[in-house]
């Protein structure tokens, strides 16, 4: 196996780590923006008949980014035997149905776009969703790290939240592994507007230390208001969990405005000191080792892009 990372430091972290892990071999690439503009990418290595994982990091401007890994994998394009894609976190993916009549189906046409131009495989960390991931027509690994996150991070005893129902599965995944107790906010958003209203569990949190766990912080408002809730509903302290943290302004003071401790995953670039946040290298290396060798279920019979998993 070859790993090949994008220009971006972050997602070169990314693939060092990765290659190191699995003994694979790391292929260095050129990348540079013309006067105009223009993205320009070249392999700096042959990799026919080889296995290629393609490693991106996708912090804002995701658009960028995924640009380069298309221009990648039209660079791998009849000279690898295979390519994989390694994007820890996958952009696009809440917009993962048609909310509102008109509107596309975003993470439906990125991972269209990227299976068409040769990623026969995608390897992604906590994604949205499972209806997202179902648009990508090829062999998909879903890592789940916040399971071991949690085991790793968190002493002592928690009440774990999700902060709508969305994030119901995930809360109890980690509250299993935790022994712990779950309970599901309900939220509800204005389409048009964005506005969020939340409603904390019945439950008397009383004396008691929460752990909100959600896929991914981006504005923190929701975070943010449910870290209230809680408080409000006198827990003692209130901790998050998030697998992917994406660092936009103003977010991380709106969520600590309530919460005691933020932590997230490296599957974007650290940013701030205030945020704890945790290795999952090893659980991407193992991820990478799955594919290389080829241990994928395939997709099950009558299988149907965009359908609800069963």
């Amino acid at each position: 196996m070859l790993v090949v990372p994008s220009s971006r430091p972050h997602a070169r972290e990314l693939a060092q780590r990765v290659a190191s892990c699995a003994g694979a071999k790391l292929v260095p690439t050129r990348s540079k923006v013309f006067p105009d503009g223009e993205l320009y990418v070249k392999l700096e290595e042959e990799v026919r008949g080889e296995k290629a994982l393609v490693v991106q990091s996708t912090e804002p401007p995701q658009a960028e980014a995924l640009l380069e890994v298309m221009l990648l994998l039209d660079a791998l394009s009849g000279r690898a035997e295979e390519v994989g894609l390694l994007i820890p976190y996958l952009p696009y993916a809440r917009q993962d149905r048609e909310f509102l009549p008109g509107e596309a189906v975003s993470v439906r046409a990125v991972l269209k776009a990227l299976a068409s131009l040769g990623a026969s495989a995608l390897l992604v960390a906590e994604a949205h969703s499972e209806r997202a991931l179902s648009y990508f027509p090829g062999k998909v690994i879903h890592v789940k790290p916040l399971e071991e996150m949690a085991r790793r991070e968190v002493r002592g005893g928690v009440a774990v939240v999700a902060p709508d129902a969305g994030g119901a599965e995930r809360a109890k995944r980690v509250a299993e592994a935790l022994g712990a107790p779950y309970w599901c906010m309900e939220k509800r958003r204005d389409r048009y507007t964005g506005e969020i209203e939340l409603k904390a569990p019945p439950a008397e949190m009383r004396g008691m230390r929460a752990l909100i766990v959600d896929d991914v912080l981006s504005t923190g408002g929701t975070v943010a208001q449910a870290a209230k809730a809680l408080k409000e509903r006198g827990a003692s302290r209130v901790e998050v969990m998030v697998a992917h943290y994406l660092g936009l302004k103003g977010s991380l003071e709106r969520v600590m405005e309530h919460a005691d401790l933020l932590m997230a995953s490296n599957s974007l670039p650290p940013l701030d000191a205030r945020v704890k946040y945790v290795d999952i290298s090893d659980l991407l290396c193992k991820a990478a080792l799955e594919w290389a060798r080829g241990d994928l279920n395939p997709r099950p019979p009558g299988y149907q892009p965009g359908a609800p998993p069963s």
